[in-house]
C-alpha cells in the first residue's frame, strides 16, 4: 500500500500545526467556525464526533487551554494523523483521540458523558456530490440518508443533562437538525453564515441544551467574504 501523501499546515497564525492528507478531505473554514463556537469552562469536557485529523480539537485547545478535549474518529488514517497532531502540539495531557465508530454504544461505557458534544458531519448524501472523490474524501463528505439521525443520537448518548450540543452543517439540513434536536434539547440557537452579502445562507451552526425548554432563537449571522473574495473583518477574526 502506498504511503499517504500529506502536507503540514498551521492554525491561528502558527500557534498550532497539523499534518493532513494532501488530496483527501482537508480541514477548512468550517472547522475554524466550529472551534470558535465552543464556550467551555476550565476542566469541562468536550467531545467531537468524527474528529478527522484533529483540527477542531487542537484549535479549541489553543482557545481553551484548560478544557479537556476528546475526539472519536472511525477512519484509521485520520485517527493516526490526529494522534500525531496531538503529540506534535504537545497537547496530550488535555486532548485525546479515540479510534472508533460514534454509533458504537459500547464507547459510552469507556468514555462516559461530556459537558459539550460538537460535530461537523458529512454534508452530502451519497451519489449527490460528484466532487467527493477517493475513499478518504468520500467518507468525510458523504453520508447515507439516515446518517444525520445517527449523529444526533450519538450526541444525545454522550451529553450530560443541561450540556450543550453544537453542529455545523449545510443550511439545507436545518429542518432535519431541528426535528432531531427537539427530541432531547431546547434553547436551540441558529447562527447563519452567508458566503457574501446578498447571497443565500449556505452554512449554519446550531447550538442547543439538553433538557432545556427555552424557545428557539435565530441569532445574528456573519457574512464570510467580501466581493473580492477576501474574508470580512469578523470572519478573519474567527478563522485566523
Amino acid at each position: 500500500m502506498s504511503k499517504l501523501a500529506t502536507t503540514h499546515d498551521s492554525l491561528y497564525q502558527g500557534r498550532c500545526t497539523l499534518e493532513q492528507p494532501a488530496k483527501a478531505y482537508r480541514f477548512g473554514t468550517d472547522a475554524m467556525l466550529l472551534a470558535a463556537s465552543i464556550h467551555a469552562k476550565p476542566r469541562e469536557k468536550v467531545l467531537e464526533l468524527g474528529c478527522g485529523v484533529g483540527a477542531v480539537l487542537l484549535a479549541g485547545h489553543v482557545r481553551l487551554p484548560k478544557t479537556r478535549f476528546v475526539g472519536i474518529e472511525r477512519e484509521a488514517k485520520y485517527a493516526e494523523l490526529a494522534q500525531k497532531n496531538v503529540e506534535r502540539n504537545k497537547a496530550g495531557e488535555l486532548v485525546s483521540i479515540i479510534k472508533g465508530d460514534i454509533a458504537d454504544k459500547a464507547l459510552f461505557k469507556n468514555l462516559g458523558s461530556f459537558d459539550h458534544v460538537i460535530a461537523n458531519p458529512p454534508y452530502y448524501e451519497t451519489g449527490r456530490h460528484s466532487g467527493a472523490l477517493g475513499l478518504l474524501r468520500r467518507v468525510a463528505r458523504q453520508h447515507e440518508p439516515d446518517d444525520l439521525e445517527m449523529w444526533l443520537q450519538s450526541a444525545n448518548r454522550f451529553l450530560k443533562p443541561k450540556g450543550s450540543v453544537i453542529f455545523i452543517h449545510s443550511a439545507e439540513k436545518l429542518d432535519e437538525l431541528m426535528v432531531g434536536l427537539k427530541k432531547f434539547c431546547g434553547a436551540i440557537r441558529v447562527f447563519p453564515f452567508w458566503p457574501q452579502e446578498g447571497q443565500s445562507c449556505k452554512r449554519i451552526i446550531i447550538h442547543a441544551l439538553k433538557g432545556s425548554k427555552t424557545p428557539l432563537s435565530i441569532m445574528p449571522g456573519i457574512v464570510m467574504h467580501q466581493h473580492n473574495g477576501a474574508y470580512t473583518k469578523r470572519a478573519d477574526e474567527i478563522v485566523n
